[in-house]
């Protein structure tokens, strides 16, 4: 794949320091293909009745979820994934986060940091993407606050000191809008905010490559393209590569994304 050889080397976590939150890390696939097995076939696998094994090789027969897409994103824009329900958009995001299923498995197609093709445990363990996936889970009796101290703790790098976590989380705050709401323990956040919560953990990291999954859901529409233009931003004047799945963008939405890479029935890529 030709067009994701570029110019920057992959740099591993080893090499990050505090200082390097602005490295370039573009992101790009390459005839990828996602299969699902049956994960209830696993109960009769202890049964050797000639019946029984006729049924288990029915039920494991593979069901493709992707088939054959390829795209690239790049450095300061924002490539948007949309389709209907069901045509696999949080599919490809695990596949591209490098955080699938145990029920899915990828038999071909490469997904490329820089240009270097890469595992799913190099992905996630790189340090260079954050993924906002559709659904979080909170300690609801945290405070808002809180919980981004204690996100600071668990994923910022071991050198930071306190005051620098704290700045970061501040900053992160700021940069979302929840300062009224930031010492509101979690259970008393509208839905909104706590989309907006869900953002601010993965912004708090500071990754090159932002993986952002259905953020405008369940907001209206001043906070939807609140939350759109705050994703322009990193992307354009942070130099971050973006992607993000949205479901009925409004025009003003649609205008804000570089790139539309579409999903059709069947996991096909219809447009891109």
């Amino acid at each position: 794949m030709s067009e994701t050889n570029e110019h920057s080397r992959l740099i591993l976590p080893s090499e990050l320091s505090s200082s390097t939150s602005t490295t370039e890390v573009t992101l790009s696939w390459s005839n990828l293909y996602v299969e699902t097995r049956d994960s209830g076939s696993s109960c009769w696998s202890s049964i050797s009745s000639s019946c029984f094994r006729r049924h288990k090789k029915k039920q494991e027969k593979s069901r493709i979820i992707l088939q054959d897409v390829t795209g690239n994103a790049r450095t300061g824009q924002i490539l948007a994934i949309m389709g209907t329900s069901g045509v696999g958009k949080t599919t490809l995001m695990n596949a591209l986060s490098g955080h699938l299923g145990d029920n899915l498995v990828v038999p071909s197609g490469n997904v490329y940091l820089n240009g270097f093709p890469t595992t799913d445990t190099e992905r996630r363990k790189s340090g260079h993407i954050g993924y906002a996936e559709q659904q979080e889970f909170f300690i609801d009796t945290m405070s808002l606050e809180e919980h981004l101290i204690f996100q600071a703790m668990l994923r910022l790098p071991s050198e930071l000191t306190d005051d620098e976590r704290r700045s970061r989380v501040k900053n992160t705050i700021a940069q979302l809008h929840l300062n009224k709401c930031m010492k509101n323990t979690i259970n008393q956040l509208s839905g909104g905010e706590k989309k907006r919560l869900a953002l601010a953990s993965v912004f708090l990291t500071e990754p090159s490559v932002l993986l952002i999954d259905e953020p405008t859901s369940g907001l209206d529409s001043y906070l939807a393209m609140h939350i759109m233009r705050t994703i322009h931003s990193m992307a354009f004047e942070q130099r971050k590569t973006v992607i993000v799945v949205i479901h009925q963008p409004t025009s003003s939405m649609f205008d804000l994304c570089d790139i539309i890479f579409l999903l059709v029935k069947g996991g096909r890529q219809a447009f891109y």
